[in-house]
């Protein structure tokens, strides 16, 4: 069982808020619940934003794949009171790895993300640097990609649909990039955004086995180093998708109406269901 006040990535200690505190002053708060058969599942609750208010703890959740709970897992689950579980995987994902649970879910009926790098990976040219390369223009494009799901992710946040938990098959990039525009949606400072995009470096260990073993498949020579890159958390890859959201869109707010159709009432209703305080 892992500890409820893990260690931060250097980055994610050091990061500046802009107000006088690191964003570990935050972020340092139990949120993980731990897990025998999955990993990665934790509250996105507690953060500040900059009007003074708080993220409320208990509304929604991110994850890795559920496909291996336990039964002690799904109980921990249950407790949490979910009402809603968005499945971001691919049909092809969800069918190898059929998730675990009795909890009503949402998925995408859609056969293939950037978010595989199959392809890459399975590239004889392939080096420490392309691999890092593939993983910046994937955070890129995910945001385009992942419209409909996220989408639908924020449209039952509006109606109010919570305890929400949504994942994808390790928790970091899909899911990572929906967990990191919702927060900004919120108001959260940019450098607490992205301290909880690192928070996944814990994991690191099971999100490499998790990824060598399915690209594997593709290229069974492929070096335990070179899928490093692809189970790490790097800012450089949220820097990345925020970059390509606010050139083509100007901001979050503005990527969450014209590209997900949410109105400016729904997007207080986003606010209302999950922001706290003031």
């Amino acid at each position: 069982m892992r500890s409820p006040h893990p260690r931060l990535p250097a980055d994610a200690r050091q990061a500046d808020r802009g107000d006088g505190l690191t964003a570990a002053d935050t972020i340092a708060v139990a949120r993980d619940v731990a897990l025998e058969g999955g990993y990665n599942l934790r509250d996105l609750g507690g953060y500040p934003t900059r009007d003074g208010r708080r993220v409320a703890r208990g509304r929604l959740f991110r994850s890795a794949a559920l496909h291996a709970l336990t039964d002690a897992d799904i109980a921990a689950i249950d407790a949490l009171g979910i009402r809603l579980v968005v499945d971001l995987r691919t049909n092809r994902e969800r069918g190898l790895k059929p998730s675990r649970g009795a909890w009503a879910t949402w998925s995408r009926d859609y056969d293939t993300s950037t978010a595989d790098l199959h392809r890459a990976i399975a590239d004889p040219a392939l080096t420490l640097d392309t691999v890092s390369d593939a993983m910046r223009a994937t955070y890129r494009a995910l945001p385009e990609e992942q419209a409909d799901a996220y989408a639908a992710l924020v449209r039952r946040i509006a109606a109010d649909d919570l305890p929400l938990l949504f994942h994808c098959a390790v928790g970091k990039d899909r899911t990572g990039v929906a967990a990191a525009l919702i927060l900004d949606l919120l108001g959260v400072p940019r450098a607490t955004v992205v301290a909880d995009y690192l928070l996944t470096n814990r994991v690191t260990e099971q999100a490499a086995a998790h990824a060598h073993e399915s690209l594997r498949r593709h290229n069974d020579t492929l070096q335990r180093a070179m899928v490093a890159p692809v189970a790490r958390a790097e800012a450089s890859y949220l820097d990345a998708m925020f970059a390509a959201v606010e050139t083509r869109y100007g901001s979050v707010e503005r990527y969450v109406v014209d590209r997900l159709g949410m109105s400016g009432d729904a997007i207080d209703a986003i606010r209302a269901a999950l922001l706290v305080g003031r």
